[in-house]
């Protein structure tokens, strides 16, 4: 029986396109081709970004057969992968009859030990490695030097102090040294509701579409990926690891919070150009709000944990000490 006080939620998905599409369905399959290759360039151009060419779309979908039939591979009993065929620039994959998990209206706690088993397996596939890692997860800006370029464009209405506008960037600068931000595990990275299907009968848990599988940070399915408290990711670090036996998924509700609040103030940075200069002003007096005392000493107790810990350079490696404690 799972404990009924395990914080656990997917995070909702948001439309990002779409690159495939389904041609038909049989009684066990759904085929897959790709937009371009169906439908032609006017269609694909339609999608912009999101298209890509038949064969790159195809070498794509063999990537992803490839990792979640060596999924399927390992036997786990608590959740599905549909099983993936491949030939002719095409796809077919098992048709999986269920509702999407954030539809489900059974008890979802029900299916934490999956979700938990799924997210381990995954990390299991490949060995996780360290690498410097110069951005935030989540966050649009891709380095320090793209923050202080929207910093300096908001420091001119004198409305932001410059002692927010640093604790702004030392929050970025926190989050992207953060040891679980630089060492990379083998995940799905694509764990949202619509993509998690529960059978509504058996109450069965099955995953699809594993198009983005592969490495990203930890940080990421920690915080970005995922809305799961420590609960959850004390029930992931109790099961049992091979490739990566010293690895603990180390979640701290503070470290939350400060991507949330990286988010809030760069959101309201971005939108500050839609709005005249007084609104503008509101906008960005909000800001000095969310640098308040209490999120102040919040930040200082972090900076307190994490010392010695940050990874400043290449060669600091994340000490395997930090996973242990």
């Amino acid at each position: 029986m799972t404990n009924k006080n395990v914080n656990f939620e997917l995070v909702p998905d948001v439309d990002s396109g779409q690159t495939d599409v389904a041609l038909g369905r049989g009684t066990s399959f759904v085929r897959k081709e790709s937009l371009n290759g169906v439908f032609g360039e006017k269609t694909a151009r339609e999608y912009g970004p999101f298209a890509m060419d038949a064969a790159k779309w195809f070498e794509r979908q063999k990537r992803a057969a490839q990792i979640s039939n060596e999924l399927r591979a390992l036997g786990n009993p608590l959740y599905d992968v549909p099983k993936t065929f491949i030939s002719h620039g095409h796809v077919r994959e098992q048709f999986i009859d269920g509702v999407r998990a954030d539809k489900y209206a059974g008890d979802k706690t029900d299916f934490i030990p999956a979700v938990a088993n799924f997210i381990n397996d995954m990390s299991e596939l490949r060995p996780a490695y360290f690498r410097r890692n110069y951005t935030v997860p989540g966050v649009l800006l891709h380095s320090v030097a793209e923050l202080d370029k929207e910093l300096d464009t908001i420091r001119k209405f004198n409305v932001v102090s410059d002692e927010n506008l640093q604790l702004i960037r030392d929050v970025y600068e926190f989050l992207r040294d953060m040891p679980e931000n630089n060492m990379f595990v083998f995940g799905h990275n694509d764990l949202h509701p619509g993509n998690v299907l529960i059978d509504p009968e058996t109450g069965r848990l099955s995953v699809i579409d594993f198009e983005l599988a592969g490495y990203r940070s930890m940080a990421y399915t920690l915080y970005v990926n995922m809305r799961a408290g420590s609960s959850f990711w004390d029930y992931v670090n109790n099961l049992k690891r091979t490739k990566n036996s010293g690895l603990k998924w180390n979640y701290d509700a503070r470290v939350a919070d400060l991507y949330r609040f990286l988010d809030r103030v760069l959101s309201k940075i971005e939108n500050v150009s839609l709005y005249d200069k007084d609104m503008s002003a509101r906008v960005l007096k909000s800001i000095n709000d969310l640098c308040n005392p209490v999120f102040r000493k919040k930040f200082g107790s972090l900076k307190l944990k994490y010392q010695g810990s940050l990874v400043k350079n290449e060669m600091s490696l994340v000490p395997m000490s930090h996973y242990e404690r």
